[in-house]
């Protein structure tokens, strides 16, 4: 994110973001994360995740529930500072490898392409990936926005609504959708529920069956 190297360098960046905010008590989230984290951390690690998950925006919560996030400027990726925790002896890699022994791992493969020329794989296929899939609906949508009407600005909407369920996916994904269909000449409007507070009914009473609503 800053193209630094060392925990040094971090921490200098961060205190001149804290400094900048200027926050000396905290009245919400929002503020103390700015305070102890600085604006970059708090916009792209933060800001999204919370917001997700508590359903509404991190100037409406309190303070303190950012408190029990860690802040180490060190090359520990420990979430705790407890003596034991729960991590698999080895780290994750082995724990995975060892549930994957004797089963067919194959890596860097494009699904589609893959049961295309393998349609009798297996008896029964699941897809857990999203992104083929997603682009495509985008595409098909959009193609079919634009030929029903030329002069609209906009081709499609992304759209992030608000949820009542603790899934935790933040808007920046919608940015990532918007670009590649910019790249295929659709234009795209991002439209943030939560940010704006519209509810799920106002926003389909104000949109086309053709926008796209995403997590």
């Amino acid at each position: 994110m800053w193209n630094i190297f060392n925990p040094a360098e971090a921490k200098a960046i961060i205190e001149k973001q804290r400094a900048n905010a200027g926050i000396i008590e905290p009245k919400n989230l929002e503020e103390k994360a700015l305070s102890f984290a600085g604006r970059d951390i708090y916009e792209k690690l933060i800001k999204g995740y919370t917001e997700k998950q508590w359903g509404t925006d991190c100037r409406n919560l309190p303070a303190f529930i950012i408190q029990r996030v860690p802040l180490r400027f060190t090359y520990n990726n420990n979430y705790y500072n407890d003596r034991y925790q729960g991590i698999p002896i080895g780290g994750y890699t082995t724990y995975v490898q060892k549930l994957l022994e004797g089963i067919d791992v194959r890596l860097n493969i494009n699904y589609s392409d893959f049961i295309r020329k393998n349609p009798n794989i297996s008896s029964k296929t699941i897809y857990t990936g999203i992104t083929i899939w997603t682009k495509s609906l985008l595409m098909r949508s959009a193609r079919r926005r634009k030929r029903q009407d030329k002069d609209l600005k906009y081709d499609i909407a992304l759209i992030r609504p608000i949820y009542n369920s603790h899934i935790i996916t933040p808007q920046l994904g919608l940015g990532y959708l918007s670009s590649f269909l910019k790249t295929k000449n659709y234009n795209a409007l991002i439209i943030d529920a939560l940010k704006k507070k519209l509810s799920n009914q106002q926003i389909y009473m104000g949109t086309s069956k053709n926008w796209f609503f995403s997590a």
